[in-house]
Formats: structure tokens, sequence, C-alpha cells
């Protein structure tokens, strides 16, 4: 979820109070105009060509603190827009350059930086588009996302004011958050498909007051429970209610939905049977730790929604409301937004292998090469084995304690709060939580033992099967939830931690849920780490391709079982990330 508006007036709120009186430069008002005032403006006047695909978007997060609230994104933001900005080969794939409202114009950021913004995206020959809501507030309900519509109405005149123009609109999600939203921050509407579709056509009517030649086109969330009809049945009512369709569909998934990448699929072909063009926000979500994982699982999405599911959006969308990545610049930085940019333009790969599992063994032979059949030479694969059985493991996170927070609990989500559906068959030994070098566990009762006091459904306490000692056993339908919290412990704010889950996970059981760390200031819940339940690869061997692409990896002392084989390839700014995946037994 991205961050609402809601959050960025309080965070103008606390800026007015600790700075004294406001800049007039600085104001979201922005210069002052007569009525009669005439903006003489360096943009261009041609439409943009939007018919090229794949159409591709970048939509960076400019670097943003809000006090208790957030801090991220690409500190080098306003370093894109110089003519010798370092991202030329990106630039010119590049066809849409998208805003936010509430984490560009709503901020304190100069007027004249927002304009050689402007005038550094026109003279590219990019489009300019903004995120915006057109639901409108004041109704005892939303005032997140999808909502504000006088407020975007603002954003489009101001770009006029600063000599631009606003090619297309993007709606934030008014069908997502206006009928499906749910939580108590804001309050949910729970509105009817028709009057979502009622109020963005008034919108759209109001909008096109301001820019009659504007493209409106439209993001949707893809939760869990969600199916391909709903978004259909969101086309239908918007062309219905507006007299003409969506100019695009994009998906802003749920990377925690184990089966995203096929019900996108199924989104797109609702898409195209409506004529409307299809897109995929890429990004690596908010539970990565660095900018390289962040970039390397963007990149890994990209290949399983297109090569391994068969995808083929028409808009391709980097974007990223996260932490992470820290930069936007160079692109020849394979972790930056616009390296990723680059990949996407990458040798498309596979992998080609044969494994022979033996009494204790395993002997893996593979090639590695383009699409075409070209050998990568000197390409490092990684080999891992995933046990498939149930295994007992040590899944590990390790992070940054957040500020401003002084207590943490651990648990486990399953079927709720974002976790599953799915069916579940889990033994958890031992949770545990470490700060910096730290060997002391600071989960008091880390095995949850004083839960055999209570009858929680799906939820059991039993001797262990890994020595002395007792552990949880978790065997729920998919639609049965299980909530457990262990007691508060204190943090600090900062530091390094580790936390840790010795768990048995058979593969049917994988994502129904995760295992969390949530960190609170008093009773206020600040963040939340999660772990998903899955389990996790044994790392083989590393292997380097040779002249011809091929490699061979020899796996010795195995437990004998069931195991999904993977050979992997992270790829680079030439050459998209592959892996290939095969069940083996090892007797």
């Amino acid at each position: 979820m991205k961050i609402g508006r809601v959050f960025v007036a309080l965070a103008l709120t606390v800026a007015a109070c600790t700075s004294g009186t406001a800049s007039t430069e600085n104001s979201d008002a922005g210069p002052t105009f007569s009525a009669s005032t005439t903006i003489t403006s360096a943009v261009a006047t041609s439409q943009p060509d939007l018919s090229v695909r794949p159409l591709v978007w970048l939509t960076p997060q400019p670097y943003t603190e809000i006090r208790d609230v957030f801090e991220g994104g690409s500190v080098d933001f306003f370093d894109l827009f110089p003519a010798d900005a370092p991202w030329s080969t990106s630039a010119d794939r590049i066809h849409v350059f998208k805003l936010y409202e509430e984490l560009g114009f709503g901020s304190l950021v100069p007027n004249e930086e927002w304009q050689q913004a402007i005038e550094g995206i026109s003279s590219r020959g990019m489009a300019l588009a903004m995120e915006l809501g057109p639901l409108p507030d004041g109704h005892g309900c939303g005032g997140g996302e999808g909502f504000g519509g006088n407020y975007s109405l603002d954003q489009v005149r101001k770009v006029q004011r600063l000599g631009g123009r606003v090619d297309i609109i993007a709606f934030g999600s008014p069908y997502g958050f206006g009928h499906f939203g749910d939580g108590p921050h804001p309050t949910p509407c729970h509105w009817s498909l028709e009057r979502i579709a009622t109020e963005t056509a008034g919108f759209v009517t109001k909008v096109r007051e301001i820019e009659p030649d504007v493209v409106i086109g439209g993001i949707e969330p893809l939760w869990p429970g969600l199916t391909a009809e709903d978004f259909g049945d969101w086309m239908d009512g918007y062309e219905a209610a507006t007299g003409e369709p969506l100019a695009f569909l994009h998906l802003d998934i749920d990377w925690k939905r184990h089966d995203w990448a096929e019900v996108a699929l199924e989104v797109e072909q609702e898409a195209r049977a409506r004529g409307v063009p299809f897109g995929v926000l890429y990004n690596g979500g908010d539970q990565v730790q660095s900018d390289e994982a962040w970039a390397q699982l963007t990149a890994e999405r990209m290949y399983i929604y297109e090569q391994v599911t068969g995808g083929r959006p028409d808009h391709m969308i980097i974007q990223s409301w996260h932490v992470q990545p820290s930069r936007a610049l160079p692109d020849t930085d394979p972790s930056s937004l616009t390296g990723l940019v680059n990949r996407y333009f990458g040798d498309r790969i596979r992998v080609d292998w044969s494994a022979i599992a033996g009494q204790s063994g395993l002997a893996v032979d593979g090639s590695l090469s383009t699409i075409d059949g070209s050998p990568i030479d000197g390409a490092v694969l990684d080999v891992g084995l995933t046990p498939l059985e149930g295994a007992a493991q040590v899944l590990v996170r390790e992070g940054s304690v957040p500020e401003d927070v002084d207590t943490a609990e651990v648990g486990i989500r399953i079927n709720t709060e974002g976790g599953g559906p799915g069916e579940a068959d889990i033994k958890v030994y031992e949770l545990g939580y470490y700060e910096g070098s730290e060997e002391v566990n600071r989960v008091t009762d880390p095995s949850f033992g004083a839960l055999a006091q209570f009858d929680i459904g799906g939820v059991s306490v039993v001797p262990s099967d890994t020595g002395d000692g007792t552990m949880l056993r978790l065997t729920t339908s998919s639609d049965q939830e299980v909530n457990l919290g262990s007691p508060r412990f204190s943090v600090t704010p900062g530091i390094g931690y580790r936390f840790t889950v010795s768990a048995g996970i058979p593969e049917d059981s994988a994502r129904a849920g995760y295992a969390v760390v949530v960190f609170l200031q008093g009773d206020v819940e600040k963040a939340r780490h999660i772990l998903p339940l899955a389990p996790v690869p044994i790392p083989l061997a590393e292997a380097t391709s040779g002249p011809s692409g091929e490699f061979h990896v020899q796996g010795e002392d195995l437990q004998s079982g069931r195991y999904r084989l993977r050979v992997s390839y992270q790829g680079d700014l030439d050459h998209w990330p592959s892996y290939f995946e095969q069940e083996v037994t090892v007797e």
C-alpha cells in the first residue's frame, strides 16, 4: 500500500509547527497567479505516442521523511532531470514518467525543482503521468488511496501553473479501496460498483475541463481473494458510467499471494478481451533489506510473470513506494531503478540440465544460454535443494530495529492479515529474537508451550519430534485463521536484529502464513517484518558455466527424501535471471 495523503498532511503540519512560518517559496500553493496570468512553457505541446509495445513507465519515489511514519526513496530523484544525467540508455527506452501526487507535489519541495523536473521529463520526449484519486472525500469514510478528487484536480492545475501538462492520469485504486478496502484507517466505504463508477465519471468530467486531452486509465490491487472477474466488473462498470473504456489497467500485486502470477494472467486476458491495454507494476516489495535485493526480486518477478507464466503485458511499469531503492541512478547500476529498465531489455535466458539422484548423492549437468541458443560463458549459477516433506529447518530474517519503538512481539499468522489462503500442517519448534551479537533469546516461552492450557482451533501443543520439550502443531483448513503472539519484550531502536523460526513446513503448507516481528511504541504498531512460512533451499553448490555454457555440480551426503532441485542464474544488466526446477528423490 502506498503512502496516503493523510500522512503527507501530517508531515506538512509537523513541518509548519517545528519551523515557524513556512516559506512561500516552498509552499504547496506555489507562486501567486492572477486570473489573467499567462504562463510560457518550454514543455512540448505534441501528444505523446502511447502505442509503443511494451510501453515503459518509470515511477521513482522521491526521498521522503515523514516522522514516525516513513523514511526512504531515491535520494537522487531530482538528479534525474539535468540533460547530462547518467541514464541516457534507459531514458531512450522510457515512454512515461509518472509522479506521485502524495509524495511529490504535496511535499515541501521548491516549485523551481518541480518545474525543472517537468521540463526534464518533456525534453526527453516522455509523457508526464500522475497517480491520482478520483473519489470524493467527506462521506465519513475513505480518505486514503482512490479518494481525494478535489485535491487531485488541484495537482493537475499546479502542473499547469508550473508550465507543464498532465498527459496521463492513472487512477489510484478507486475500486479496490472504495469497494473491497477494509480496516479502520481510513474507515472503509464499501461502496457499490455503480456508485464508485458514477463518482469516478464525475471526476473524469471535471478533469477534462482542465486537461481536455488527458488519457485516463487505472491501477487496481490484486489482493488475496480478488478474482479476474472482479477486474472485469470494474472495467465494464467504468465504461458504462463514462462512455469510454479505461485507457489501460495496471495491476498492483500483493506479492504474498502465492497464485499472483496465474491470477494476473487471467486479469490480463480479461483486459485484452475488452481491448484495454494491460500492465504490471513491477517492484521488490517492502520486505527486503537492500537495494540489491529489491532490484533482484523485481527482476525475478518479471521473469516469473513473462517467461514462466507466459504474461505479455502491454505496459511495463517500474515503480517504488518503498524504502528501497535508495537511488534511481545511474542506469549502469543493476540495483538502481533506471538500471532495472535496462535489465528488462536484456537477453532472456534458458537453463537446460539433467539431474541424476542416487543413494545419498546427486549429480547435475547442464548448460546456460540465451533463448536463441547463444551460450553464456563465465556465469555463476546457484544450485539448491528445498525439502518437500517437512524436514526441520531454521528460517532466518535479519534487519534493523525501526526508530521510535520500544517493544516488540513475535507471532504467527495463518490465513489472516495477508497470510494464505491455504491448508496448513506445520510444526513450529521455536521462535527466536536476538539483537546485535547477543545469544540470549528475548522471546519468553519461545515454543509457545503456555498455549497448552487454551482450546484454540487448529493449534495444539504436543511433544517435540526432535527431542525433549514441546512443539506447536498448526493444522488448519484454508478458511481457518490462526493469530498467535508472544509476550512483548524490549528492543533497541537502530540496532541490527536476527529473527529465527525453527519449523518443519511441508510443501503443501507453504505460504499458508508467515511468522512476524511486530514493533510497537506503547500500544501502537509501528512496523511489522515478515518471514514467510515456507521451506527454504539448502545450498548445494555454485557452478560456473564454461565456453559452451556448460556446467556440472556434484552433491554428496544428502539426507533421503523428496526435494525440489533448483538451478538459478541471477542475471545482470544484459541478461534476465532464469531458473529451472525439478523434483528429485534422494534414497
